[in-house]
């Protein structure tokens, strides 16, 4: 017995011991291992995804690194960069667009890479000057080239040699005797130019020996005054006066189907191009060549494409930039080309045969030596929406080149001067402070006032002083509620009227300490801009006729299908249909109904023998026609509440009038129109305060134009806020539209308490 206990004791010893040596040796095994480093990389649209490539080749160099890729679409992108900045949660790397670097400078969101290049294989020797003007700034570099474009000229071979030009014009002077000759076929332009495009009167000012702007010493200051750039613009514009560039037939026409039809036979553009016009330029098939742009003084082209950025809130900093050097090496740069199409940065790269023997490729090689990026400042999307108004005022004559350049410059100086001056936080915190603390008793007063006793009493209901019992169900049923409003309605409300107050914008989006509080010099300003008072014109104009056309519309409907006595409900679908459609759908099928060349509306007027008009290129028949579209795709809303008040109405009435020999005319006015008054009153509210709030339709059918005809307060304030980032402008500007809304809401209601008292 004690041999057996002694033997079983060993072997629970032995299997105790084990149980040990196992776990020493597996924990040994696992702190000795290598912990998986992950890298996270933002990249965006098509780029995103073929970003596998080089993941793959770089983790197979790198073991124990997973790099995890999200591909972003482009139309996200900015804003998402943006969140993850302010929320401090940024990838490691991001792609970035060489116009966005400026913005992420002012934001300080971006690592100075000089001590990596210092140390690193990688130096501004490797890359096209161009493409590194893109990310090198006073404080250091920011961010390195991953891919470049630029513009050059397309043109057809065969119907140059048709007009007697057997090569791409090289200056202006051949540009206009070009251009000249294709315009003077049938049917047929010269040059596709866009009329409102920063980029090209970037390209044509340089070529002219002139300069947008000047930096100096950190001060930036506008150049546009000068004779080159008057020099520039008049070359551009003339190009649409003499016939050689089309001004509103082509604004509808694909680029590339003209070129293929040969109406257009010469555009500029970027190597995507390439690849469009080996896909639907059938046609024409080995017929095109490309070329370097035409020079004027001296040759010039716009510098684009995308750059790799590390975040200063990166957690994995040297990791980040062993991927960049591996990356951008010239063996991947080239891989990189294979997979994706996008040009390299740096001019090593383009001795591969596999770019080199491209004949395609070749003008674009030429062109990249004196390409150049626009001002990298912050302030360039709002100088950029200044060139372009004014661009198109040159262009259709609207303006003299001198006189668009004399307020593009006005304009210029305007926007370089609101650069954020430093104020102390206790003089921010005293100017809000205050205002918070009024706004909040001003509403609390509102809130708790004393309500006047009715002096009509009612049978029914629950008075409150006479069970006060209930008073704390009524607290916990209407709590949350409350809660719900003041957090997600009460709270932003102030919170913007806080903002409105400042000059909240890019440099302060992530630095609370670079804003200042200006009081209501945004209020000020906003009312002393002439665009904004054109875009309140065009509310006004766009609710004052679309909303009673729509109303009138609606009731018409309606009271149409109450007469039917078949298929009701079919039609009553059909004509909801357009308000549950998409607005961008309905664009769609509406750019084709206005289109000049192909458009329903003028071949109705070829029809009838009348000439066609440019629809959405005429800035006098624009916004009607924005106007026409809303009222088509909102009447169906309206016209289901008039067809609730309708059936509201007791058919007693109608029956005794038809007794006293009434007719449908008397009807209609004596009893169908008093007795819908109440629901008139709601939809004239409803469809004043949704047409005073015009955005999607000018958004996606005109941006504003031509010449801002179409241009809504909604619309500017976008702009304002979301793309130029003037945050206390843009909610300085909301309340100014509230205002304006309130008081034609109030001004409605009082008229109709004023025909009840009646």
């Amino acid at each position: 017995m004690k041999a057996f206990s002694l033997s079983i004791l060993n072997k629970y010893c032995a299997r105790i011991l084990f149980g040990f040596a196992f776990a020493i040796a597996f924990f040994a095994t696992s702190s000795s291992a290598q912990p998986e480093r992950v890298l996270r990389i933002w990249a965006m649209g098509e780029e995103g995804k073929k970003l596998e490539t080089l993941i793959k080749l770089f983790e197979a160099e790198n073991p124990g690194v997973r790099v995890e890729a999200q591909s972003i679409p482009w139309g996200a992108a900015h804003a998402k960069l943006i969140t993850a900045v302010v929320g401090k949660i940024p990838p490691d790397i991001s792609q970035m667009g060489t116009t966005w670097m400026p913005e992420f400078r002012a934001m300080d969101a971006l690592e100075n890479l000089n001590p990596y290049i210092e140390a690193g294989k990688l130096s501004r020797a490797d890359f096209f000057p161009g493409a590194w003007e893109t990310v090198s700034y006073d404080e250091g570099v920011l961010g390195l080239p991953w891919y470049v474009e630029t513009r050059c000229l397309y043109y057809r071979k065969d119907i140059l040699a048709s007009v007697g030009f057997d090569h791409a014009p090289k200056d202006w002077n051949e540009l206009v005797a070009v251009g000249k000759a294709l315009a003077g076929r049938p049917n047929s332009f010269g040059i596709n130019l866009s009329f409102s495009d920063e980029g090209l009167f970037s390209i044509f000012t340089w070529q002219a020996g002139g300069e947008l702007l000047e930096i100096k010493d950190g001060k930036v200051s506008s150049k546009v005054r000068e004779e080159p750039v008057k020099r520039g613009l008049t070359f551009y514009a003339d190009l649409f006066k003499e016939k050689i560039a089309p001004l509103g037939e082509a604004k509808d026409i694909s680029v590339e189907q003209g070129f293929d039809l040969g109406t257009m036979p010469m555009f500029i553009s970027g190597p995507w191009s390439i690849h469009v016009l080996d896909e639907v330029a059938l046609n024409s098939k080995g017929k095109w060549a490309i070329a370097p742009l035409p020079k004027g003084e001296k040759s010039a082209s716009f510098l684009g494409g995308c750059n790799l950025v590390i975040y200063k809130d990166s957690l994995n900093k040297d990791l980040a930039w062993k991927f960049l050097e591996f990356a951008l090496s010239t063996k991947n740069q080239i891989e990189w080309y294979k997979a994706s199409d996008c040009l390299p940065p740096g001019p090593k790269a383009w001795e591969d045969t596999l770019l080199a023997a491209n004949p395609m490729l070749s003008a674009f090689r030429i062109q990249l030596q004196s390409a150049r990026p626009t001002p990298m400042i912050p302030e360039w999307e709002q100088i950029g929406d200044a060139i372009r108004r004014e661009m198109e005022k040159a262009v259709r004559g609207t303006k003299s080149p001198d006189d668009a350049l004399k307020d593009l410059d006005a304009e210029i100086t305007e926007i370089l001067s609101a650069r954020p001056e430093n104020q102390s936080a206790f003089n921010k915190l005293l100017i809000l402070g205050g205002a918070a603390v009024i706004l909040l008793f001003a509403l609390l007063y509102y809130m708790l006032r004393p309500f006047k006793k009715s002096e009509i009493v009612t049978t029914g209901g629950l008075d409150l002083n006479e069970h006060k019992g209930y008073g704390k169900w009524v607290v916990i049923f209407f709590g949350p509620t409350a809660v719900l409003l003041t957090v997600f309605l009460i709270l932003p409300v102030l919170a913007a009227f806080l903002m409105s107050l400042t000059n909240w914008d890019i440099y302060s989006v992530t630095d609370w300490r670079k804003v200042s509080v200006v009081g209501f010099d945004n209020y000020v300003k906003i009312l002393k801009d002439p665009l904004f008072w054109k875009s309140v014109k065009n509310t006004l104009i766009f609710a004052g006729i679309g909303g009673p056309l729509t109303i009138i519309v609606s009731l018409s409907m309606a009271l149409l299908l109450e007469r039917l006595t078949r298929a009701k409900a079919i039609f009553r679908t059909g004509f909801f249909l357009p308000v549950v459609t998409t607005m961008v759908a309905v664009a769609v099928v509406w750019r084709w109904i206005y289109h000049p060349k192909f458009g329903l509306l003028n071949a109705l007027l070829y029809y009838f023998g009348f000439s066609g008009k440019e629809w959405l290129g005429d800035p006098t028949l624009a916004l009607g026609c924005l106007i026409g579209m809303a009222v088509w795709k909102n009447f169906g809303y309206n016209m289901i509440i008039f067809i609730a008040g309708l059936q509201n109405i007791p058919h007693v009435y109608y029956e005794a009038a038809e007794l006293d020999g009434a007719g449908r005319v008397e009807k209609f006015t004596d009893i169908t129109l008093p007795l819908l008054f109440p629901t008139f009153i709601l939809v004239t509210i409803l469809t004043t305060i949704g047409y005073l709030q015009f955005f999607a339709e000018p958004y996606i059918m005109t941006d504003g134009g031509p010449l801002d005809s179409t241009l809504s307060v909604s619309l500017y304030l976008y702009r304002k806020g979301f793309k130029f980032f003037k945050m206390g402008e843009a909610a300085a500007m909301s309340y100014i539209l509230f205002v304006i809304i309130f008081i034609f809401s109030i001004g409605q209601m009082l008229l109709a308490k004023k025909r009840e008292t009646r």
